[in-house]
């Protein structure tokens, strides 16, 4: 990593040459603690700093990259040299520390420390005096293992996200519709699944509740996705039904619009056109941090949280976390029990040129009298003021789930600017259900009921990725550039039985009645029933003019996939797609101010067309990749101590079905989603923190094989949504803060093919926290 020192006049130069190459150096000064004036206009951030060592005769240190694009403000008046370098550093998200010999060491705030021993066959090399001590350092830009970008004013979401293979990226660098919330705020909105963190987010809209077990479905700008498509430090395809708990996670990222150039395409039946969520895992703190926690859920849920992590080695080059969670009780839907256990551990070696990161997860999901969703409705109303604690399921209905996961990634810096990565995870899961199936509500509250039992054994996932990330500089123009290949491929023994008429009943949400279990039996078959591999290779590179005030990034992945589909009993393959694509993406990016960026940018999905049901007249074809495309515009700014996030954006995206006339699965059309989202978050005042936002919809059908539907609106995208996250501190009590968070949609339609609507909703709930002690919490929550 680059260091630039500024001295005297005389030496600087010679000094800025001699160090590349070098981590970072120090050299012997005299402090000016008597007040000189100074009279600097605003400029770069660097060139300050210049003259401020010019001024004082003092050495200061600071790694070339965090000076990019940062500027320093006037100042024309009597100061020391402490007192200069703080105003300068304000609002920059830099600050300064001293090192052991008096110099000025300019660092990202909240850094992690590592101590660098400055051997003196270095510091003769580069002319200075040899010396050991202490210095604070930043990791390679675009590390995925290094230290986490600082949170922002508030603590509850953070300055920057990781961007797949794109690394790490400051928020006002991105050109894409970011947000990443903390640990802070996970702990403090007691969110114990992903589905209670996904509720922050007014673009995503959470379809499926943990009461049923697997609780991973969701859209995104009201396109459906899942866990299979959740990423993991960035990398995809690692989940799959059981539902993650936030046990061993540090930050929960929501990146939206396409995500195939930053993660690739999934093997798994996902779909990544709305966005992706990015989990950070959690690593080993320097001083070493523990934490015990229970809880109690209505109507009684118990839940127990232990965790602990720390660092060793001379430098704390050594990290390691361990965490766990078991839950387990009644919930408040009648008949439904649910226990579920998971275990998060991870391995760290962060030394000077060399990164290494291993993560392990282990959940296990059981759920009794699992509850579920009615699909669709025959109006012309909808039944309203039933008991929502009403079981439209049975009391024999359950889902079991099961997910050992591993993840191994290892970095290592070639020169200061350049380094190589690779990936390699490791997944197996064990998914079994049997479950009545509901669909056809009547205004009198009758609905149907299908029965069907699934098993599916050994879903077995692999992946890797490797490639190469470089910054350099070409005249005036710098360079972020990335080149990765990825391999993946996927096996599961699928089994469905049901859908019998002689199983079939009707059943009623305002009196529901239990039917006998159905003899009906599933079992996985002895081998294979689908095999999915596929290949990519991407090159991209974020282009800088202008001191980067002015980024371009372009990017091109090219993604094979082949889908094979297998008779369970006998091994024989019974069909197999093919289809390769190249899908480009382009965005640019223009920071008007330090606190205001701009940008637009034309991102293509690929997803795995998927596998025609049982119950379609082409039941296991496999379709393949079907491409989709969006186009997005938007702005970020910070004002004071609050960040606002604005974007415009529009999908194309390709639909895929069971024609209800032919009994075909197939690419069936194409849907636009277009809409505005509005984020804000940060800290009001000393006492109130916020995260607020809305999400305006506009969808519908633009090409289809049927022509009845083109012009339909989406099933259950309501036309906005809204919600607000308030925190407010007790001034006369500090250790007293009272919770308050309001969710809104508006109406939305129930299916297609009719005008039948859902009514609109608001949800209030309400919560405080007491801090007896720095280390002892007492949080509760009412949720509605």
């Amino acid at each position: 990593m680059h260091s630039l020192i500024f001295k005297s006049n005389k030496v600087r130069s010679a000094v800025i040459t001699a160090l590349v190459g070098l981590s970072s150096v120090s050299v012997a000064f005299a402090e000016v603690t008597t007040p000189v004036s100074i009279n600097l206009e605003e400029q770069p951030l660097k060139d300050a700093l210049d003259k401020v060592s010019e001024t004082f005769d003092v050495t200061v240190i600071a790694p070339g990259q965090i000076l990019r694009n940062k500027r320093a403000p006037a100042i024309n008046r009597k100061v020391t040299t402490d007192e200069v370098v703080e105003i300068l550093l304000q609002n920059s998200g830099l600050e300064a520390r001293r090192t052991n010999s008096g110099a000025i060491l300019v660092i990202p705030q909240e850094s992690k420390k590592r101590t660098i021993e400055q051997s003196e066959s270095s510091a003769s090399n580069s002319g200075y005096e040899s010396i050991n001590q202490e210095v604070e350092v930043i990791e390679v830009v675009g590390s995925a293992i290094g230290d986490l970008s600082r949170a922002f004013a508030g603590g509850q979401v953070a300055t920057g996200q990781q961007l797949g293979l794109l690394g790490n990226r400051d928020r006002l660098e991105t050109p894409v519709s970011t947000t990443s919330l903390t640990s802070e705020y996970l702990e403090n909105t007691q969110t114990i699944r992903l589905n209670d963190a996904l509720q922050s987010f007014t673009s995503v809209q959470a379809t499926t509740t943990p009461n049923q077990g697997n609780g991973g479905g969701f859209q995104i700008r009201g396109i459906q996705s899942g866990l299979r498509s959740v990423a993991f430090a960035g990398l995809g395809n690692v989940f799959y039904e059981a539902l993650p708990s936030t046990v061993g996670i540090e930050r929960v990222e929501l990146i939206r619009g396409p995500s195939t150039l930053f993660t690739g395409l999934s093997s798994a039946f996902s779909n990544g056109v709305g966005g992706f969520v990015n989990l950070i895992p959690k690593r080993g703190a320097a001083q070493g941090e523990g934490s015990f926690s229970v809880g109690y859920k209505s109507d009684s849920v118990g839940y127990t949280r232990l965790e602990y992590g720390s660092r060793s080695g001379d430098a704390d080059e050594w990290g390691y976390y361990l965490g766990g969670e078991f839950l387990s009780g009644e919930t408040q839907v009648d008949s439904n029990e649910r226990e579920e256990k998971q275990f998060a551990a991870s391995l760290d070696y962060n030394g000077e040129d060399f990164r290494a990161l291993a993560n392990f997860i282990y959940t296990n999901t059981q759920v009794d009298g699992q509850s579920r969703e009615i699909f669709g409705a025959i109006g012309p109303t909808l039944p309203v003021d039933f008991n929502t604690s009403n079981n439209f399921n049975q009391p024999w209905a359950f889902i079991n789930a099961e997910s050992l996961i591993s993840i191994v990634r290892l970095e290592y810096d070639i020169t200061s600017t350049t380094n190589a990565y690779g990936i390699i995870s490791h997944s197996v899961h064990d998914w079994e259900a049997l479950s009545a199936f509901q669909s056809a509500l009547q205004p009198n509250g009758d609905f149907t009921s299908d029965v069907g039992i699934f098993d599916t054994d050994d879903i077995k996932r692999t992946n890797v990725e490797t490639g190469v990330r470089s910054q350099f500089q070409i005249g005036e123009v710098s360079h972020n550039f990335v080149i990765a290949f990825t391999y993946g491929e996927q096996s599961e023994k699928f089994d469905f039985v049901g859908f019998d008429p002689a199983d079939q009943f009707t059943n009623n949400i305002f009196n529901p009645i239990s039917s006998p279990i159905p003899a009906i039996e599933s079992a996985a078959p002895p081998n294979n029933t689908s095999e999915n591999t596929f290949f990519g290779a991407t090159v991209a590179n974020t282009f800088g003019f202008f001191d980067d005030r002015l980024q371009l990034t372009t990017g091109l992945r090219y993604q094979d996939i082949e889908t094979e589909s297998f008779d369970g009993t006998t091994g024989v393959r019974t069909d197999i797609a093919e289809g390769d694509k190249w899908s480009p993406g382009i965005a640019i990016l223009y920071k008007v101010t330090e606190d205001i960026s701009v940008y637009a940018n034309y991102l293509e999905a690929l997803s795995n067309g998927g596998q025609a049901p049982d119950f379609a007249v082409n039941a296991g074809a496999q379709l393949g990749p079907v491409a989709s495309e969006s186009y997005e515009i938007g702005t970020k700014l910070n004002v004071g101590d609050i960040g606002f996030d604005i974007a415009l954006f529009q999908y194309n995206e390709a639909q895929t079905d069971t024609d209800p006339v032919t009994g075909i699965f197939a690419k069936n059309g194409e849907r636009r989603t277009r809409g505005l989202e509005l984020t804000a978050f940060g800290e009001v005042m000393p006492n109130l923190r916020i995260i607020t936002g809305a999400s305006i919809f506009d969808s519908e059908i633009t090409e289809s094989t049927n022509n009845a539907t083109i012009g339909e609106s989406r099933a259950g995208l309501p036309d906005y949504r809204l919600f607000a996250n308030i925190e407010y501190d007790v001034p006369t009590l500090k250790q007293l803060t009272f919770t308050g968070r309001i969710r809104h949609q508006a109406e939305a339609r129930v299916i297609q093919g009719n005008d039948l609507d859902m009514p609109d909703w608001t949800t209030v709930d309400l919560g405080l926290r007491y801090a007896f002690t720095d280390s002892t919490r007492f949080l509760l929550n009412v949720e509605n």
